[in-house]
């Protein structure tokens, strides 16, 4: 994509152009790295005079209305570990995109041996700091700011399933529970039907018929509204409760679960930053683990968080989870001597007078997507019946006599002997002992979701001599694997909160943000836009 430049010292000062024939009501930009040449991702773009902004994509794109050309807006660019760059938003031309490069800044070294009774603090120390320092550097009182949300999938470099927003969060402080406190606002939602739509891909997550899954891993649905998902993986936000593994609560087990070493120093805006790195060293420590719970041997993490040397607020926390399992790795990142990726998470927060505000927050996981000709479509518990429903996408044939033996439920590990099996049309229901049953669904039934419903991690189904008409095998599948992304940018800070939001123009959160929640619009709805990625060939 490229800029129809006007002057050579513009061309020499924003890097190589790029060719872009759409024509919208946008001026678009990438951010590449000067000497590697390599999308600067989550860099801050800002509209200086109107402190208004967005966040590159993982790309490096981004784009900006056009309307704000006429104002004479200056562009402020930043990023950690680069130098910032100010371009004045009118120098830009309307039809066509440039590529921005920015200048590393060099890693500093760390701070020199001091003297006088002040000693090096050690990461623990520095960490530490920074916790006891949460409700100083961070708003205990309500605050709001509105920003650009989206999720979507990567398959073969390809957006799939993108999804958008433009919405208003109203926290209530550090000192409330988000999920339960954190009043949030929809200005505009859309599918995004530019890009590629996958029905099966875009699905809920299938831990019983593992229809879709994150291999080795379990993410809670919490309604199937994707923004709750990405909110709770904010362990600076929520640092009092468990958010991910082996974070969990970050006041209480980030240090005592990991190995931390000094890295080398960082600038922000002026101000030197501790960079630390994480390990994961002792698991087993972890305190949210059940009874009888497994560890998986084969887990490995690393983090690096980014704090204050004056004040000791956490600007940045990055923290990967990777399955070091060979069976689990493909040829190439096995002779590269990569992990598999479970998951990561970045957060950034920014100073806004004196106090941390959140920039952005990008939550991506893998997951593997069953395809199969013959599969298992839904398991449910039917009370009147006192049985397990078992539901196929075609008629079961059995190729064991005795059929009780083609099926396995266990429950907490223990498995429930099956006195009885009939075969439905589409469907088998498999009947415990009555009173065996009405035990298991008093207790697993989520009474909130309905009769029939129950949580999957206790349960356990195996089957086997199952097959279809035409003779394919029960879950004779292959497993198509996806990246996983929800993001959310802040594009405007408001520092007081909005009083008396009615709650019939709140997001439900406990179904998706996109089934037909309520929409209101605020007068200066025109100073928001959404963050569109560019498409591949664009």
């Amino acid at each position: 994509m490229s800029f129809q430049i006007r002057l050579l010292l513009l061309l020499f000062l924003l890097g190589e152009a790029l060719s872009f024939g759409q024509g919208d009501d946008f001026v678009r930009g990438m951010l590449l790295d000067s000497k590697s040449g390599a999308p600067v991702v989550f860099a801050t773009i800002r509209l200086k005079e109107k402190a208004v902004g967005v966040i590159s994509n993982q790309d490096g794109s981004f784009r900006l209305p056009r309307r704000f050309m006429n104002l004479g807006e200056t562009l402020t660019i930043s990023c950690l570990g680069y130098e910032n760059r100010h371009i004045m938003l009118s120098e830009l031309p309307l039809d066509t995109a440039v590529t921005i490069k920015l200048d590393s800044r060099p890693i500093e070294l760390e701070e020199a041996i001091l003297t006088g009774k002040r000693r090096r603090l050690t990461p623990r120390q520095i960490i530490k700091k920074a916790i006891d320092r949460i409700d100083q550097n961070y708003l205990v009182s309500p605050f709001s700011y509105v920003g650009y949300y989206r999720d979507y999938q990567l398959k073969d470099n390809e957006y799939v399933n993108l999804n958008e927003a433009l919405l208003q969060i109203n926290d209530m402080g550090f000192q409330q529970n988000d999920l339960d406190h954190t009043k949030i606002r929809l200005y505009d939602y859309r599918a995004n039907s530019d890009f590629q739509r996958d029905s099966l891909a875009n699905s809920p997550y299938d831990y019983v018929t593992k229809g879709k899954i994150i291999k080795n891993a379990y993410l809670p649905g919490f309604g199937g509204n994707e923004l709750n998902i990405l909110r709770i993986h904010d362990a600076i936000r929520n640092y009092n409760i468990k958010t991910y593994s082996y974070i969990n609560r970050l006041n209480r087990d980030l240090i005592r679960n990991h190995s931390l070493s000094r890295k080398g120093d960082r600038i922000i805006d002026n101000e030197r930053i501790y960079v630390i790195g994480l390990e994961k060293s002792r698991p087993e420590l972890d305190p949210d683990i059940s009874p009888g719970e497994e560890v998986h041997a084969d887990f490995r993490s690393q983090g690096t968080i980014y704090i204050s040397q004056s004040s000791y607020a956490i600007h940045k926390l990055v923290y990967k989870m990777f399955d070091t399992n060979i069976q689990e790795r493909s040829k190439q990142d096995i002779a590269k001597g990569k992990d598999k990726l479970i998951f990561e998470v970045t957060v950034e927060y920014m100073k806004k007078e004196g106090k941390m505000y959140p920039n952005y927050i990008s939550f991506h996981n893998v997951f593997k997507l069953q395809k199969s000709l013959f599969k298992i479509l839904d398991i449910r518990m039917n009370k009147d019946e006192k049985c397990f429903v078992v539901k196929f996408n075609k008629a079961p044939i059995l190729m064991i006599d005795e059929n009780r033996k083609n099926f396995m439920v266990k429950y907490r590990k223990k498995r429930i002997r099956l006195i009885e099996t009939r075969a439905v049309f589409d469907e088998f229901h498999l009947y415990p002992e009555p009173e065996k049953f009405d035990c298991v669904f008093k207790e697993s039934t989520a009474e909130s979701r309905g009769a029939g419903y129950f949580s999957p991690e206790n349960f356990e189904f195996n089957f086997i001599g199952v097959q279809d008409a035409q003779g394919n095998a029960l879950n004779d599948f292959e497993y198509e694997e996806f990246d996983q992304y929800r993001e959310f940018f802040t594009q405007q800070i408001q520092l007081s909160l909005v009083e008396d939001i009615p709650e019939k123009v709140l997001m439900q959160k406990n179904r998706p943000i996109f089934d037909n929640q309520p929409l209101t619009r605020p007068d200066n709805f025109d100073e928001y836009w959404m963050n569109t990625p560019l498409k591949k060939n664009q």
